[in-house]
């Protein structure tokens, strides 16, 4: 309950990095997390590994790019399921998302997992995910938050690239 984190640097979070590592049944209750780059209540940056059963109702900052509502940002083959945000996003530059800010490397992928938090940056900003790179795959979710954003918004994805299979999920304003 209450987690404060208000962290000057990159990577903030519960866990700054977690790298192949197994998170699971995390439930944070109000509180903020503030940093600058990578900023995710649960996980700042998730590189492999997986992040399932977990629940963040925490408000988050990144002064810097890219914020999640959950983590906040995923690379290489990492795995989000049955998973949920419902705190506020505020990101100063670009790639905010009410569950994920950006995934990349590998086939990383989430599944079953929803956010319902608002969204607001100054570009690529969307209810879900603001975007990403490489081969990933969303299946089955959805996201309920308002989306404000200067530049490239979506209610749930604002920049979907070729190579990414989104399956299975909606948008509810």
């Amino acid at each position: 309950r209450g987690l404060t984190i208000n962290l000057n640097a990159d990577n903030a979070g519960l866990f700054r990095v977690t790298q192949g590592a197994v998170v699971r049944g995390v439930h944070l209750v109000g509180g903020s997390v503030k940093g600058n780059t990578a900023v995710g209540p649960l996980v700042g940056y998730q590189f492999a590994g997986l992040v399932e059963d977990c629940l963040s109702e925490t408000d988050i900052q990144a002064t810097g790019n890219h914020g999640g509502g959950l983590v906040g940002r995923i690379e290489s083959y990492a795995t989000v399921r049955r998973s949920a945000a419902t705190g506020s996003v505020t990101v100063g530059g670009s790639y905010a998302g009410g569950l994920v800010s950006y995934m990349a490397g590998g086939t990383s992928r989430i599944e079953d997992s929803y956010a319902r938090g608002d969204v607001k940056a100054a570009n690529y900003c969307g209810g879900f995910i603001g975007g990403g790179a490489d081969q990933f795959a969303i299946r089955d979710c959805y996201s309920a938050g308002v989306v404000t954003c200067s530049s490239t918004a979506g209610g749930f994805f604002a920049r979907n690239d070729t190579g990414r299979t989104v399956t299975g999920c909606c948008w509810d304003s």
